[in-house]
C-alpha cells in the first residue's frame, strides 16, 4: 500500500475503496506501528479527506458542543492520530468522548462504531504500540467514558457487553456472555472480529469451560453446537489432546475416579469426542499416565450412561420385575458398574426379526442389528445361538469383549469373554452383523448367571486375568440376590450356589466349552464347598 507522510499528516487514501478493504485483514493503513496489526475488515468505503489535521480540529470543535450525524471512519482515524492539548483537559475530554460515543453508535453502518472499538481495543492490548504514533490521551478517554458511563444505547447488546468485558480485562465476564448466547468465546470474537490477546482468550476459554460444565442435564442438550465447535475447531491431535487435558484438569470435576465417574455421565457430546479421538493410539500416547485413567474414566462412565437407558427399557418392554430388583437385564448391567474404567466402549445387539421391538432405543445407543442363521445347527455356539434371540450387550474392554446376554434365564445365557478383538471390530464395522461370527470368537470365560453369579465372576477376573473392580470396597450388586465381595457375609448360601451351577452344567448343551472355560464350575468345590 502506497503511502505519503508529512508533519500535517496528510496521507494518499484515494485508492481505499470497498473492495481493497475487505482484502486488509489485520494489514495496514500505515506502515508504521501500530496501524499495521490494524483489522480494516470491518470497515466499508468512505470519503475521503486528505488532510487528516484540519478534519481532526473541525471534528474535535464539533465534539465539543454536541453529537455529530457526519462521523466516518476517516474522522475516528483523524482524532486518533493527530495529538491535540485539549485532550489533557479532563472536562473537555469528558464531553467529546460522551459526544464520539452518542455519535458513533447511532450511525446506522456503524463503521465509525467498529473503528473506534478496535483502536480503543488494540491500544489496551499493546498500549506501548501507541506511545509514538497515537493520541494517547484520546484513547484513554474513550476507554474511561465507555466503562464509566453505562447509559449509552447500543444496537448489538451482545457486542457492548462483549467490549466492556474486553475493556475491564474480565475473561469470566466474555465467557458468560458467549455462553448466554449459545457460542463459544472464539464465535464471539470472530462475529465482531475484536482484537484480544492469546491471555485473555485462554483465559476466557477455561471460565467459558467451566460455565459449560456447571449446566444442568437438562440445558446442555440446547448446548450442543457451542461444545461441539469448542471441541473440534482444531482437529489435529495436538489440539485434541490440549483440549482434553483442559477438561480433565478442569476445578469442576473430582480427583477421585469412583466420585468423578458419576460426574461425566451428563456430558454425552463430550463423551463422543473422546471416544472418537481414543481410537487413535497416538493420542491417548500424548495424554501421558495420568490423564489415560482420567480418559479411561469418561469413556467407561458414558458408555455406562448411553447403555443404562437402553438396557431400561428393554426390561419394561419386556415386563420384568423392576420394582422389586428382580429384572434379569438390568441386574446383568448393575454388575458392570463396578467396571466402568475398564470399558472403553460398548455395542448393544438386537436381532433383526426384533428391530419394532426396540425401535425406541436405536437413536440412544450404539445398535447393531444381528441376521440370524437361516437354521441354527446344533454345531452353533451358545453366544450364536444367544445374539441370534435376545439382546445381547458386547463390552469392550482392552484386550477382551464381553458379551452379555440379557432378557433370558440364567440357565439360557450363558455371559462370555474373549480375546478376538480384532475379529468382532472387523465385524461390527457394518449396521448389520451376523450371528455365525460367535462360532469362530476365541472364547477366554464361560460364567453362568445362577444364584450369586456376581461374587463369583468378579473372583474369577481378579484370580485368572488381574481385572480389578473400580473400588472393590464398594462392589455393587444385585440388591436382591447378591452379597459383598471384599467382606462377604458368613452366611452366604454356598450349597444353594453349588447345586444351582451343577444344574447349569447338567442341562447345558455345551459341556466341552464349560469344561475349558467355565473356572467357576471348575472350582466349585473349592469355591462353594
Amino acid at each position: 500500500m502506497k503511502k505519503s507522510m508529512s508533519v500535517n499528516f496528510i496521507a494518499d487514501f484515494s485508492h481505499i475503496n470497498a473492495d481493497t478493504m475487505k482484502s486488509l485483514i489485520h494489514q495496514s493503513l500505515f506502515d508504521n506501528m501500530p496501524w499495521q496489526t490494524l483489522d480494516l475488515s470491518v470497515l466499508q468505503e468512505v470519503d475521503i479527506d486528505a488532510d487528516l489535521k484540519k478534519r481532526a480540529e473541525q471534528k474535535f470543535d464539533t465534539l465539543k458542543i454536541n453529537q455529530t450525524s457526519a462521523f466516518s471512519v476517516i474522522d475516528v482515524l483523524a482524532l486518533v492520530i493527530i495529538e491535540n492539548e485539549e485532550w489533557k483537559n479532563k472536562a473537555i475530554a469528558k464531553t467529546v468522548t460522551n459526544n464520539w460515543w452518542l455519535s458513533a453508535l447511532e450511525m446506522e453502518d456503524q463503521q465509525a462504531l467498529y473503528a473506534s472499538l478496535v483502536l480503543v481495543l488494540q491500544y489496551q492490548r499493546n498500549p506501548e504500540l501507541y506511545e509514538k504514533f497515537a493520541n494517547i490521551y484520546a484513547l484513554k478517554a474513550l476507554i474511561g467514558m465507555l466503562l464509566a458511563d453505562d447509559s449509552y444505547k447500543w444496537q448489538d447488546n451482545m457486542l457492548k457487553l462483549s467490549v466492556k468485558a474486553l475493556l475491564s480485562q474480565q475473561p469470566s465476564h466474555f465467557a458468560t456472555v458467549a455462553l448466554e448466547n449459545h457460542i463459544t468465546v472464539h464465535q464471539l470474537l470472530s462475529k465482531h472480529k475484536l482484537p484480544v490477546s492469546t491471555d485473555f482468550e485462554s483465559k476466557a476459554n477455561e471460565e467459558w469451560l467451566a460455565l459449560y460444565l456447571k449446566l444442568t442435564e437438562k440445558q446442555l442438550s440446547s448446548y450442543s453446537r457451542a461444545i461441539n465447535h469448542y471441541l473440534k475447531r482444531r482437529s489435529d491431535i495436538h489440539s485434541a489432546v490440549s483440549r482434553a487435558e483442559s477438561i480433565f484438569s478442569n476445578r469442576y470435576f473430582k480427583t477421585d475416579l469412583s466420585t468423578l465417574e458419576k460426574q461425566t455421565h451428563k456430558f454425552t457430546d463430550i463423551h463422543i469426542w473422546l471416544k472418537e479421538w481414543n481410537k487413535n493410539p497416538a493420542f491417548k500416547q500424548l495424554l501421558g499416565k495420568e490423564y489415560q485413567q482420567i480418559l479411561r474414566c469418561w469413556l467407561g462412565a458414558g458408555n455406562y450412561y448411553q447403555l443404562e437407558k437402553a438396557v431400561r427399557y428393554i426390561a419394561q418392554v419386556n415386563d420384568e420385575d423392576i420394582e422389586s430388583n428382580r429384572s434379569i437385564s438390568i441386574n446383568r448391567y448393575i454388575f458392570w458398574t463396578n467396571y466402568q474404567q475398564h470399558i472403553i466402549d460398548y455395542w448393544l445387539l438386537i436381532p433383526s426379526n426384533q428391530q419394532a421391538k426396540y425401535q425406541p432405543i436405536f437413536a440412544t445407543a450404539n445398535i447393531k442389528l444381528v441376521s440370524k442363521e437361516s437354521t441354527l445347527n446344533y454345531s452353533s455356539s451358545m453366544i450364536a445361538e444367544n445374539v441370534a434371540s435376545v439382546p445381547t450387550v458386547l463390552l469392550k474392554f482392552d484386550d477382551y469383549y464381553f458379551i452379555q446376554p440379557l432378557v433370558n434365564t440364567g440357565g439360557k445365557a450363558d455371559l462370555v469373554m474373549t480375546s478376538s478383538v480384532a475379529l468382532l471390530d472387523s465385524a461390527l464395522q457394518p449396521n448389520e452383523i451376523e450371528s455365525h461370527v460367535f462360532n469362530n470368537i476365541e472364547l477366554n470365560l464361560i460364567h453362568d448367571h445362577m444364584f450369586l453369579w456376581q461374587r463369583d465372576m468378579a473372583m474369577c477376573l481378579k484370580e485368572s486375568f488381574k481385572i480389578i473392580m473400580g473400588n472393590p470396597n464398594r462392589f455393587v450388586y444385585t440388591p436382591t440376590f447378591g452379597d459383598s465381595f471384599i467382606n462377604p457375609s458368613k452366611n452366604i448360601d454356598h450349597k444353594g450356589r453349588l447345586e444351582n451351577i451343577e444344574r447349569w452344567y447338567k442341562y447345558s448343551r455345551h459341556k466341552d466349552e464349560l469344561d475349558k472355560y467355565a473356572i467357576s464350575y471348575q472350582k466349585r468345590h473349592v469355591r462353594h464347598g
